[in-house]
């Protein structure tokens, strides 16, 4: 991806500020610039490259995209579709709302275990602290 040398960046910043607020290496900003999932918005005189603001937010959207386990291309085609604000490819649709009801489920048994821990949490409180001898 070839980036012309940008003389006003007042709307841009470096990608050590990117890689700080995203809360990522810049090694892995650069990765994903080469891969094509955020753009580099040019570059500095000295090299250095520079992104839009609101790439922090993509970056972390790519994060949690991953952790959901969904490979780059699909994340790719996704911010994609995203910033073009239309999805003409079913394949991606159907992905997605895969995806959606596999985090519905995950909410659903996250709030099942919030649910045991409070109420044996709430247990601990009632019995006055005291171990009980089956435990040890």
């Amino acid at each position: 991806m070839e980036s012309q040398a940008v003389d006003d960046s007042s709307e841009c910043i470096r990608i050590g500020a990117v890689a700080q607020q995203a809360g990522m290496s810049i090694k892995t900003i650069r990765f994903y610039s080469d891969e094509g999932l955020v753009p580099v918005a040019g570059r500095t005189q000295g090299g250095y490259r520079l992104y839009h603001q609101h790439v922090v937010e993509e970056l972390q959207l790519i994060q949690n995209l991953k952790g959901l386990g969904l490979p780059l291309g699909t994340i790719r085609s996704y911010l994609a579709a995203k910033r073009e604000g239309a999805c003409h490819c079913e394949q991606l649709k159907q992905s997605m709302r895969e995806q959606k009801q596999a985090i519905h489920q995950r909410i659903a048994v996250l709030q099942n275990l919030q649910q045991e821990l409070s109420e044996t949490m709430e247990g601990w409180v009632n019995c006055g602290g005291r171990l009980d001898a089956t435990l040890m």
